[in-house]
Parts: C-alpha cells; sequence; structure tokens
C-alpha cells in the first residue's frame, strides 16, 4: 500500500487519516513480531526434517516487515510473502497438533484480517478472499492428514475477524472524523474570538487616543479662554493631532506622549508641580517595562492632567513618581472641584486611564471627593509574570478513540470465538462456547460501569484480573484433557480482558497484575503437560503467543497514535496561531481604516485648517463648529470597538447623519453581528433610513443580545417605512419585523440564523423622544 493510501475509507478529516495511519503501522507491525512466535513454534516442533531454512525465512520476513514499517515500504509484498510462507508451514508439518501447525492456523486467521487494516475497503475484501482460497488450497494440498476442523477454523475465524477488522476501522475513522471536526471548530472560535479581541483592542485604544488628542484639542479651543492663549502652542498641538490621525489611519501606533514639564504645560494651559526622580532614572527604569504599559501609563498621565485643565477649575496639577526596587508609583492629583468618585463607562477617564492602564496590567485607584479635588495613583510592579495564555482544547483525545476501538475490538473477538465453537470437536465446543459467553459478560460490565470515563470498580477490576489466566489455563487444559487438536483452543480470547485493564485502569498494576497471572498460569500448564510428554513443554508458550501478539499490536497502537495526533495538534496550533496573525492583521486594518476614515475626516480637515493659520482658534465661527467636531467625535469613540462587524457601520451612518443634520443616537451593548454579510445588511438599513429622513428629524438604534442573539432596533419617523420596506426586499441575510404608527416607525432585525417564532419580542433598550423603553415594557401600537 502507498503513503498516501488510506483503509476502510476513501474521505475523511485529517485525524481519521491518523487513526487508520496508526492502525496500518500497529497492523504491519504486528505481523512483524508474530514471525518472532513462528520461530518459537519452529523450535518448539521436533518432528522437522529440515528447521533452519524455515527459521530463517520468517527471520527474512521479519526483517522486511520491520523495513515497511520503518521506511513505509510496499507492505502488500510484504503480506503476499507472509501467505506463501504459511503454505510453507503447512508443507514441513504433518502433525495438526503440532507447535507449527497451531501456529501456521493462526498465522492464516490473523494475516487475512489484516489487509481490513492495511487497504482500501474494496481491495481488502478482494485480498482477504482470495488470501482465505488460497490458504485453504494450500492446507488441503500440502496437508491432506489434517482434520476437516483446521480447515474450518481458518475460513471461519478469517472471515469474522476480517469483518470485525472493518467496523473497527469504520468506528474509530469515524470516532476521530467526528472529534477532528468539533477540535476545528473549536479551533475556529478561537480563532474569531482572539481575532475579535485583538482588533477590538486595538481599535479602543485608537479611540482613546482620539480622545486624548483630537477631542481633547477640539474642546479646548471649543471651551477658549487659557487653552487658546498661546496660538503657536494651539496650531502645534493641531499639527500634531493631524499627524496622529494620518498615522492611525495608515495602520501604525502613536507614539507615547512627551511628559516634560513644558510639554504637559503647553498640552493642557497649566502648572505643572513635579516631584520624583531626575529624568535619566525614569527613563533608565521605563527601559525596563513592556511598550504597552509605559505607552498606557504616559497616555493616562495625561489624561488626567488634561482632566484637571477642563474640568477642576484650577491652573496647577501636582505629579508625583516614586520608584521603590521593581515598583513605580505615579500619583497624579488637584485641589480643584473633583467629583463623586464613578466614571461613566466608555467615556473619559474610564476608557483612557481605567481600562488602558488595566489592559496594561497597571493598578488604577482614583479618589476624589467634591470641592475636595482628586487623587490618583497609577502603580505597576516589574518583577509580575505573564499569565500563560491556555491553548483551545483540542477535542483529539488518542485513549477515548482507543476506548471505542477496545469495545468493537472485545465484541469481535467474542463473536469470532463463538462462531468457532460451530467447527470445533464436540467435547471442546460446550467449554469454548462457555467461556466466550463468560468473557463478553464482563466486557459488557466494563463498558457499563466506565461510562461518561468513570473508573473501574475495584471488584470489577479483581474479576477481570481473574479472567487472564483462568481464560487461558481452563481452554489449553480442556484440550489436552480431551486430547482435542491444538486447533480447538480459544487461542485470542483472553485478548479481551488484557485491554479492558490497559484502556480503563488509570495505574499499570492492574494489568502487570493479570500479565503475571499468565505467566503463571503459563508456567502451571508448561509443568503438567511436561509430565505427560516432554516435547509438550514449550506448547504453552506457543498458545499463549497469539492472545499476546495481539494485546502487543494495541499496546503499540496507542504510543503510535498519541504521538502522531500531538504532532497534527502542534502542527495546527502553529497554523491557527498564523491565522490568527494574518486575521487580526487583516480586520483591524479594514476596521480601522473605515473607522478612522469615517470619523475624522473633517475633524482632520479643521485641525489642519487652524494649524495652517488658515483659521483662527480665537474666532467664535471655528469655536462652534470645534464643539459640533467634539460632541460628534465623542459619541463615535463612544462606540465598542469590539464590534467589529457593525462598528465601521455605525461610524459610517453618523457621518452620514451628521452631513444631513439628522440627530442620531446609537446605543450599542457588546454584541456584534455574526458576520460582515449580516452586517453590511443591517448597515444598509440603517443608511436607507437615513437618506429617506427630513433634517432636523431624530433617530435611535439599538444593538443589543436578546437570548444570545443579536437584535438591531432602528426607531424613526413614520416617513421611513416606505424606503425600509424597500431596502428589507431587497437583503437576504435579515428577518425583520416592521411596526408603523402615525408618529414614528420601529424596524426590528435579527439574522436568518435566528430561531423562527422570535418576532414577538421585547426591546431591551432604546430611547424615543426621550424616554427609554426597558425590556419588561410592551411597545402598544396604536
Amino acid at each position: 500500500m502507498s503513503k498516501t493510501e488510506q483503509p476502510g475509507q476513501g474521505s475523511g478529516s485529517a485525524a481519521g487519516a491518523l487513526v487508520v495511519d496508526a492502525l496500518h503501522r500497529s497492523a504491519i507491525g504486528g505481523i512483524g513480531v508474530w514471525q518472532f512466535v513462528l520461530v518459537i513454534a519452529v523450535m518448539a516442533t521436533p518432528t522437522l526434517d529440515h528447521p533452519v531454512p524455515v527459521l530463517l525465512a520468517h527471520v527474512l520476513l521479519m526483517a522486511a516487515l520491520a523495513f515497511c514499517l520503518l521506511r513505509r515500504g510496499p507492505a502488500s509484498l510484504c503480506l503476499a510473502a507472509s501467505y506463501v510462507l504459511t503454505a510453507v508451514d503447512y508443507a514441513v508439518t504433518d502433525d495438526a497438533g503440532s507447535a507449527l501447525a497451531f501456529a501456521a492456523i493462526w498465522t492464516a486467521c490473523l494475516t487475512c484480517a489484516t489487509p481490513a487494516l492495511i487497504m482500501r475497503r474494496r481491495t481488502a475484501i478482494a485480498v482477504t478472499a482470495t488470501a482465505i482460497v488460497f490458504l485453504t488450497s494450500a492446507q488441503i494440498i500440502l496437508s491432506p492428514n489434517w482434520p476437516p476442523s483446521a480447515r474450518l477454523i481458518v475460513i471461519v475465524t478469517s472471515v469474522t475477524l476480517s469483518c470485525g477488522a472493518h467496523v473497527l476501522v469504520r468506528v474509530m475513522h469515524n470516532g476521530a472524523t467526528r472529534a477532528d471536526i468539533q477540535a476545528a471548530r473549536t479551533h475556529e472560535a478561537v480563532r474569531l474570538e482572539r481575532v475579535a479581541r485583538y482588533a477590538g483592542r486595538q481599535l479602543a485604544e485608537d479611540a482613546r487616543v482620539l480622545h486624548d488628542t483630537v477631542v481633547n484639542t477640539l474642546s479646548a479651543i471649543a471651551r477658549g479662554g487659557a487653552g487658546v492663549a498661546d496660538l503657536r502652542a494651539v496650531r502645534d498641538r493641531c499639527a500634531q493631532d493631524v499627524a496622529a490621525v494620518a498615522e492611525l489611519a495608515n495602520g501604525r501606533n502613536i507614539d507615547a506622549p512627551d511628559l516634560s514639564i513644558e510639554a504637559l504645560r503647553l498640552r493642557t494651559g497649566i502648572h505643572v508641580d513635579y516631584s520624583g526622580p531626575p529624568t535619566e532614572d525614569l527613563e533608565r527604569f521605563e527601559s525596563l517595562l513592556p511598550a504597552d504599559t509605559s505607552r498606557a501609563i504616559r497616555r493616562a498621565i495625561l489624561e488626567l492632567a488634561t482632566n484637571t485643565a477642563k474640568h477642576a477649575g484650577v491652573g496647577r496639577v501636582s505629579i508625583g513618581i516614586t520608584i521603590k526596587d521593581a515598583h513605580l508609583t505615579v500619583t497624579v492629583s488637584d485641589s480643584g472641584s473633583g467629583f463623586d468618585g464613578r466614571t461613566i463607562p466608555r467615556r473619559g477617564l474610564a476608557e483612557s486611564v481605567v481600562r488602558r492602564c488595566s489592559e496594561a496590567g497597571v493598578h488604577v485607584d482614583l479618589r476624589s471627593t467634591p470641592g475636595k479635588g482628586t487623587t490618583t495613583t497609577l502603580s505597576y510592579s516589574a518583577d509580575g509574570t505573564p499569565t500563560a495564555r491556555a491553548e483551545p482544547a483540542s477535542g483529539l483525545d488518542p485513549t477515548s478513540i482507543t476506548m471505542a476501538g477496545c469495545w468493537v475490538w472485545a465484541i469481535l473477538i467474542v463473536v469470532a470465538d463463538l462462531a468457532a465453537t460451530l467447527v470445533r470437536s464436540p467435547p471442546v465446543a460446550g467449554a469454548a462456547a462457555a467461556t466466550a459467553t463468560a468473557i463478553g459478560v464482563l466486557a459488557v460490565l466494563c463498558w457499563w460501569f466506565t461510562r461518561g470515563g468513570r473508573r473501574l470498580p475495584h471488584w470489577l477490576t479483581f474479576l477481570v484480573i481473574c479472567s487472564v489466566p483462568a481464560t487461558f489455563l481452563t481452554s489449553l487444559l480442556t484440550v489436552h484433557a480431551l486430547d482435542a487438536p491444538m486447533t480447538d483452543l480459544p487461542a485470542v480470547l483472553a485478548t479481551v480482558p488484557l485491554l479492558i485493564l490497559w484502556v480503563t485502569s488509570r495505574s499499570r498494576f492492574p494489568l502487570s497484575a493479570a500479565l503475571v497471572a499468565l505467566g503463571v498460569a503459563v508456567a502451571v500448564a508448561g509443568a503438567i503437560m511436561r509430565e505427560d510428554s516432554p516435547e509438550l513443554t514449550l506448547l504453552p508458550i506457543v498458545a499463549v503467543c497469539p492472545q499476546l501478539g495481539l494485546f502487543a499490536g494495541w499496546m503499540v497502537f496507542l504510543p503510535v497514535l498519541t504521538r502522531t495526533i500531538r504532532r497534527y495538534e502542534r502542527h495546527r496550533l502553529m497554523t491557527l496561531e498564523s491565522e490568527v496573525a494574518s486575521s487580526s492583521h487583516t480586520a483591524l486594518t479594514t476596521a480601522r481604516a473605515r473607522w478612522i476614515s469615517a470619523g475624522t475626516r473633517s475633524s482632520a480637515a479643521l485641525l489642519e485648517r487652524i494649524a495652517t493659520g488658515e483659521a483662527s482658534p480665537r474666532d467664535p465661527a471655528i469655536r462652534r463648529l470645534c464643539a459640533e467636531e467634539e460632541s460628534y467625535l465623542r459619541q463615535l469613540i463612544s462606540l465598542d470597538p469590539g464590534l467589529i462587524h457593525m462598528s465601521p457601520w455605525f461610524a459610517l451612518a453618523l457621518t452620514q447623519a451628521r452631513a444631513r443634520s439628522l440627530s442620531l443616537q446609537v446605543q450599542a451593548g457588546g454584541t456584534d453581528m455574526p458576520d460582515m454579510a449580516t452586517a453590511k445588511a443591517v448597515g444598509e438599513v440603517l443608511l436607507g433610513v437615513i437618506d429617506s429622513c427630513e433634517p432636523s428629524d431624530s433617530v435611535n438604534v439599538g444593538l443589543f443580545s436578546e437570548g444570545g442573539e443579536p437584535l438591531c432596533l432602528i426607531l424613526g419617523p413614520h416617513t421611513i417605512a416606505a424606503s425600509v420596506r424597500t431596502v428589507l426586499d431587497e437583503t437576504g441575510h435579515l428577518d425583520h419585523r416592521l411596526r408603523h404608527t402615525s408618529d414614528f416607525t420601529l424596524v426590528t432585525l435579527r439574522s436568518r440564523c435566528d430561531p423562527p417564532g422570535s418576532g414577538q419580542r421585547t426591546v431591551d433598550r432604546v430611547a424615543h423622544n426621550g424616554h427609554p423603553l426597558h425590556a419588561d415594557d410592551e411597545l402598544v401600537i396604536s
């Protein structure tokens, strides 16, 4: 089989292919190890005339299979060689009760089922059928003295094992595929969440930068007074802000501001009292800080000083800095009017100081009392260790996949052994059927008690351990006592309890105890059979090899599968990180370009006129324009930038409404539309509403989460109904509800993926003519 060929499944996930590949490698390795069993069987058969050539043939085949396993060679040729060598084993021994005959018969049974594990389904069925016909014919021709049961055992067991192997491959392949699909969904959700978080964090910082630069500058000019006393300083500041907007629009972050006393005085227009280490010591300590932390502290200090100039009613601010060991403490205080100490979410201090510092790992303690001033303390420890980011759970658990295969294997072995009782000698058939039934009941009990990841009870573990030597010893001694041929021996039944202990026990002690007990049983059987004939001493060792060989294959399979899946997961995590980085950059660049462009074009143009001297900051008309721009930008930056899909449309709607002299109020929580297509459909409806309004009309928009799903409400004048219907008829991404009265129109928009029947819902909160509607208010339409 070629390296790319996968058994049992024509298509499927990568994890399913990994499971099948692990089964393939385990099967090839198992056949190679089985050749060692045949070597022992040759040595345990003293009646052979020429044992050396047969020994060498099995050793060479073992080496060829090892080469196939390590180098991914043509396993099909080695399998064909195994069939030919089995026929040779038939030919060199006439005694059906010898160790080599027993081993050759089970070689035929196991290798006829092997194609199901290493070839595609149709090819495997054809090869298995051909192999059964060839080996049965070879046994009839080369070993005519063997009993008919020896041939029937090969046919019945080979067919049963082959069918079971096909089921095993399908079950494990499908289980791994389902787990892989779930893991892919988890990784995609993680990717989207990280992209949104990264882009949202960067856009939030952009909003803070706009607040600290453009908005504060417009506010200072609009207020007049000391803010425009120094015309040159004002124009320099306007030029810096225009450059900052250009940097943001080009996708570059803005450097931290200059915090020298003179720069602060020119920026804020107030006197600065500084106490703390000299500049050289501050710069040395700052070089040890992460860039984001340093930038956050600098901008927080600037915002606190600016806030003092705007609201405190005093012309002086005090800044104190202390450095002790790896700890930095910054105190900004004033003796001004103060306030109640509460910050407004997504406004001023809440964003530019508290949230910005929190994201950078800086603790903020803000204390203020009306009439007694404000004191803000920023604290940071440079020796803090970053918290490792938890990787998403892969969903690919090799143990759970192997557990599913274990129960299929248990059913397969029990059914195969029960089917073999049909062709066993009558005295042995009853005892063999009882033993197989007991193992089947034990396997069902183990499955029942380990469902949901539970542990195997101690009493049941003890029974499973005891069943291993009991099954082997009872079967072998029954066959020996009744003088039945070795072909009647249930040679692989003890594999079931061994495998159950391997996959269900969290400790290796139960498995070790079972293997030790099995070794004791082999020794006891050897001693009993030696008393009858010294030539039978090695026969128990040969008899135990089939079950140990199959169990060894499972012991190889799980580590191989675990290593393969771990490599696969590492590769997928690396791919995820690469996709996150690429998608984050794309999302941020797109959202930032739209958001910055829509929000700051007119503001930047106004500041540029002031910077070049074309307009005077002392002109009352210019001051009124600055006040309008400030109000507009404050509403724009109050939008949650984490709304990657809807923020650009809200920004565009605010710009368009402003151009048409409309009043547009946007209230948005933290819930975004699920994708860009849905956001585009909602945005087009909103823009259509704005286009159909008259100057001085009022429009209110709310974006909320209801039942875990996004809900957009648009409340406007009654004149928008006709245009809204036209736009809604053209989009296919939305479920909508239109409520129309003579006074107003309410539009409810949801994604098409929302559950049906959700149209009649209450409104979370949206303002109409200044009166808010809450979640428990029904909107009554007259």
